[in-house]
């Protein structure tokens, strides 16, 4: 709930990543629903394109966030959106006795599901959720073996450090992002810490938040062996938003 101040401060997204999801959803002939839906940068796009959109989500302060800039979206284009309805619920568990030709999970959002048991249940709810013909779509990060082993040793002085430094609209106010992570690799974990600095235009500090963020990775043959326990059926596999083949220097996995 706390990221929800600063998420799209912090998080833009994945280059191509709403472009992909986009046309993905505009190829459906029904509703979409989007799991961990957050703020809405995702949802929200794609219900201006016209579509009926359902986002879920866990965390009352994003959907509440939500909610405010899809008003600011009808407003901006009362007669060019489709609708978006927002759902307070969790994605291992929800039942909206409807089915939607389109599930589609963007920006890792699957990563948030530390426990296999967890990874399976969101999978059996999509299942139950899809038309006979629909199609779940999602993507993961590929750690690479340097990256891990890289946080996973690092020394407690490289514990911080400098991510980014943000502008706040109609403020002379500025945000500075820290950051640091660990990998636990027996349990592949990615624990984060980020801290928020806000200074004003003398540079003094005149806030500081602290956020936490855990994370699980999955590998692709994990992924693959988690669908073929679930109801679902890979159709396809991609390195990319691109829709390139998957391969050793892939960064993304794309499933559909």
């Amino acid at each position: 709930d706390g990221w929800a101040e600063f998420y799209d401060l912090v998080h833009a997204g994945l280059p191509g990543e709403a472009e992909f999801y986009l046309k993905r959803a505009m190829g459906c002939g029904g509703d979409v629903l989007e799991l961990a839906c957050g703020t809405g940068r995702v949802a929200i796009s794609v219900a201006r394109s016209g579509l009926g959109v359902v986002g879920l989500d866990l965390s009352r302060p994003m959907l509440e966030r939500c909610e405010i800039k899809w008003s600011e979206a009808r407003d901006q284009s009362p007669n060019s959106v489709g609708t978006l309805e927002l759902v307070h619920d969790d994605m291992r568990t929800f039942d909206l006795k409807r089915r939607f030709d389109r599930i589609i999970m963007p920006y890792r959002s699957f990563m948030h599901l530390l426990r296999p048991e967890d990874q399976l249940a969101c999978l059996e709810r999509v299942a139950a959720h899809l038309e006979p013909a629909g199609r779940f779509i999602m993507n993961m990060w590929i750690p690479s073996v340097a990256y891990i082993y890289a946080f996973s040793t690092a020394p407690p002085e490289q514990e911080y450090t400098h991510i980014d430094t943000y502008s706040l609209d109609g403020s002379e106010d500025v945000i500075e992002h820290y950051h640091s992570v660990r990998c636990d690799v027996m349990n592949q974990l990615l624990t984060e810490a980020h801290r928020l600095i806000t200074l004003d235009i003398q540079k003094k500090e005149v806030a500081r938040t602290g956020l936490p963020l855990q994370r699980a990775w999955i590998s692709v043959r994990e992924m693959q062996n988690l669908i073929a326990a679930s109801p679902l059926e890979i159709e396809a596999l991609y390195g990319g938003f691109d829709e390139s083949a998957i391969n050793a220097e892939s960064t993304e996995s794309v499933w559909a």
